[in-house]
């Protein structure tokens, strides 16, 4: 059975960010910047000081982690700039140090990647599997027997009919491949678009007029995970975590607080809407 290899590792933390960047600490990962993955590299080591991760704090910073560390971490804000490409896929990570940062930003496991490397790879071992396998079915197949004569005659009739169906399907393959070309590009063309209209989303056309002077929202393609965003009002009786991860967001626009059902971007200003907290329940719901 073949060990992990730093491309698997690399491919399970980026799989491990695609989960993480809507959950707790989605205010830092769902648009990752490297002042966000600094500010969350922070509030991390600060509340998991564990031998190991320090270890790989120190191997990409140069220096440890401490009380004046918050100072030195703005100063070094550009250090950060790889991990935030390599999370948005526009580059790779070659540097190994920094590859374990970013397993501490999205709390991967088993991190760091010689303690990863040393796990064993189940999909390899599959792979070997399959491939025993299908060597043995072929090593079967060439033991059996030769045919008779009439075997021999009708492998020969099938033969041919499958010839036939091939140049059937090669006749038939570009047309429909055309047709649906066709069907495609009038699809894509039809595109729904979506408007915010005062606590939800609405579908409407994109090429009709807005839904209206009193809302005056731009209209954006339809999203599916946007579209379910929700303004909602909150008391001190709503449920506001499950299992320690909040199930209310929260905007603030000046003086105000505005509540939302999940994570993603405010639908009129572009904010980036924050999970709520316990501070921020005690201070404008309990308090009001």
């Amino acid at each position: 059975m073949k060990n992990n290899t730093l491309e698997d590792y690399k491919k399970a933390i980026r799989e491990k960010y695609e989960v993480d960047k809507t959950g707790i600490h989605a205010h830092f990962l769902l648009q990752p910047s490297r002042a966000r993955l600094r500010d969350l590299c922070f509030e991390w080591f600060k509340e998991h000081p564990n031998t190991s991760d320090l270890n790989s704090f120190r191997a990409f910073l140069g220096f440890d982690f401490d009380s004046s560390t918050l100072n030195k971490l703005k100063v070094a804000t550009d250090k950060f700039r790889p991990l935030e490409t390599f999370l948005k896929g526009e580059t790779d990570l070659t540097d190994l140090a920094a590859v374990n940062m970013v397993a501490v930003l999205v709390n991967f496991q088993p991190r760091p990647f010689l303690k990863f490397a040393k796990t064993e790879n189940p999909a390899t071992e599959l792979q070997s599997a399959n491939a025993t396998l299908s060597f043995e079915v072929q090593k079967q197949e060439l033991e059996v027997s030769t045919p008779n004569k009439a075997s021999y005659l009708h492998m020969e009739k099938n033969a041919k009919k499958n010839l036939f169906q091939k140049r059937w399907y090669f006749f038939i393959a570009p047309l429909l491949l055309v047709l649906l070309s066709i069907f495609g590009y009038k699809k894509w063309n039809q595109k729904e678009c979506m408007q915010w209209n005062e606590d939800h989303y609405e579908m409407v056309d994109c090429k009709t007029a807005q839904l209206g002077l009193l809302h005056s929202a731009e209209k954006v393609v339809w999203d599916e995970t946007a579209f379910a965003l929700k303004k909602i009002t909150v008391s001190d009786s709503t449920t506001f975590f499950n299992n320690e991860k909040p199930l209310i967001w929260y905007c603030k626009r000046g003086q105000q607080i505005e509540y939302f059902n999940g994570p993603g971007f405010h639908p009129e200003n572009g904010k980036v809407l924050k999970p709520i907290t316990t501070y921020m329940i005690n201070k404008y719901v309990v308090k009001k």
